[in-house]
C-alpha cells in the first residue's frame, strides 16, 4: 500500500508540473500578442500560446477571434501562464524540444513579446503579487540539489529583473496570495531531501519579510487537488484520498489561517479545482467520475461554504479540470475535447464552448479583461 500511494501521489505531481508535449497540428494565423478587445483568454494551447479575444459576450451569443503565437519553432516549451495586470501576462518555459530544461520566462504585453533568462533552470509555476508589483517563479524540482529549499524567485513586475528568492522546502503545489501571506500546499519534500519539515503541509509566508511559518507541522496523508482562499481568509483545500479504492471519499476542507481544520464538508468524487464566489458560493470541477484519471467527469458542483449544504451542479461539460471566473461568468477548461466552455454561473447554462482543435492540450487559462473584473488567484 505504502509504494502504490508513493506512485500515486508521484504522477499526480507530474500531472501538475510537466509540461505536454502534444504536437499542435493548428494553423498558425497570427504571431503576435495583440488582443485588441476588453476580454481575452491567454492559455497554454500544447507547448504555444493560444489567445482567445472575445469581441461579444452575453448571454445569447459569444464572438472571438483565435491566435496562436508559436513557441515551439523557436525550441521553447511554454508551461505556465499568469495575469499581471490588464496588459501584462507571464510565462515560463520549464523545458525545450528535445528533453533538456529551459530557463527562461516569457513578458506578454500588447504588441510587444520579450523572454528574459533567469538563473535557475526549469522555471514552472507562477504567483502573481499585484499589490507588491512583484512575480514568484518556481525553478525546477532537483532532489538533493538546493539545501535552503527550491528556489522560489522574485520577479519585480516593472523591471523585469530578479529582486530575491525564497527557498521551498518541497514541492509547491497549490497556492494564493492572501493580504499580506502567500500560502500553499507543499508535498513530497522528504522525498526530495528535506527530512527536517513534513512530507506534505501547509506553508504560510510572510510577503513583507519572507519569514516562513507550517501550519501542519504534523502534516497531511492526502492529496491536495485545488486550494482557493475565501473573503473571510479561510484556506479551502480538495482533499482527495491517496488509496484509489476510496476515490468515492473526496471532501472539501478548511483551516483557518493558524492551520486549524474548521471546515470539513463531503463532495462529489473525481474534484480537480476549485473558486469561490463573493456569495460563498464553491464551484468544483470533477474531471473524473468512477475512478482516477477516467476523464468521465461532465460537471460543476456547487456547495455553501459556511454549511456544505448542495446548491446543485453545471451538466455537460467533458472532464473539466481549470475554472475562472469574471463577472457573471465561468470559464471552465475541458480535458476531454480540448475546449473552454463559458457558463452563466446564475443561470447556470452553458452558453458557448471554444474548440482547439484534437492534438492539443489545454492548460493554465488565464482571464484578462480591462473592465472591473475578479478573476481567480
Amino acid at each position: 500500500m505504502y509504494f502504490k500511494t508513493k506512485v500515486i501521489l508521484l504522477s499526480l505531481i507530474l500531472s501538475f508540473l510537466v509540461t505536454a508535449c502534444t504536437s499542435n497540428n493548428k494553423i498558425i494565423d497570427d504571431e503576435n500578442s495583440n488582443a485588441n478587445g476588453k476580454l481575452n483568454i491567454y492559455i497554454n494551447e500544447g507547448g504555444n500560446l493560444g489567445i482567445v479575444n472575445i469581441t461579444k459576450l452575453s448571454d445569447v451569443k459569444v464572438d472571438y477571434i483565435k491566435k496562436t503565437v508559436d513557441f515551439k519553432k523557436d525550441g521553447d516549451i511554454l508551461f505556465a501562464l499568469k495575469s499581471i495586470s490588464s496588459s501584462k501576462v507571464l510565462g515560463t518555459f520549464y523545458d525545450k524540444l528535445g528533453g533538456q530544461l529551459n530557463n527562461k520566462y516569457v513578458v506578454l504585453q500588447p504588441d510587444k513579446i520579450s523572454k528574459i533568462a533567469l538563473e535557475h533552470d526549469g522555471p514552472s509555476s507562477i504567483v502573481s503579487d499585484s499589490k507588491r508589483h512583484r512575480a514568484y517563479i518556481l525553478s525546477a524540482i532537483k532532489p538533493n540539489v538546493y539545501k535552503k529549499g527550491i528556489p522560489l524567485d522574485i520577479i519585480d513586475t516593472v523591471t523585469n529583473q530578479k529582486i530575491g528568492e525564497i527557498g521551498i522546502k518541497g514541492v509547491m503545489l497549490n497556492y494564493q496570495i492572501y493580504d499580506n501571506y502567500l500560502f500553499m500546499t507543499v508535498v513530497k519534500a522528504n522525498e526530495l531531501g528535506y527530512k527536517e519539515v513534513p512530507d506534505n503541509y501547509i506553508l504560510k509566508i510572510n510577503l513583507d519579510n519572507n519569514e516562513q511559518r507550517i501550519l501542519t507541522p504534523q502534516g497531511f496523508d492526502y492529496s491536495p487537488k485545488g486550494m482557493y482562499i475565501s473573503r473571510n481568509g479561510t484556506i479551502f483545500i480538495i482533499e482527495m484520498p491517496l488509496d484509489p479504492e476510496q476515490f468515492d471519499d473526496c471532501r472539501l476542507l478548511g483551516y483557518d489561517s493558524n492551520g486549524k481544520l474548521i471546515k470539513n464538508f463531503p463532495v462529489d468524487p473525481g474534484a480537480r479545482d476549485i473558486l469561490i464566489d463573493d456569495k460563498g458560493v464553491a464551484y468544483i470541477t470533477h474531471n473524473d467520475k468512477y475512478s482516477y484519471s477516467d476523464r468521465k467527469g461532465d460537471m460543476i458542483s456547487l456547495i455553501n461554504i459556511n454549511t456544505g449544504k448542495s446548491l446543485g451542479n453545471i451538466q455537460g461539460l467533458n472532464s473539466p479540470t481549470e475554472i475562472q471566473v469574471l463577472g457573471n461568468y465561468l470559464f471552465v477548461i475541458n480535458d476531454g475535447n480540448n475546449s473552454i466552455s463559458i457558463i452563466n454561473k446564475e443561470k447556470k447554462k452553458i452558453i458557448s464552448s471554444i474548440g482547439f482543435g484534437k492534438n492539443v492540450t489545454l492548460k493554465s487559462m488565464q482571464i484578462v479583461s480591462n473592465i472591473n473584473s475578479n478573476t481567480k488567484k
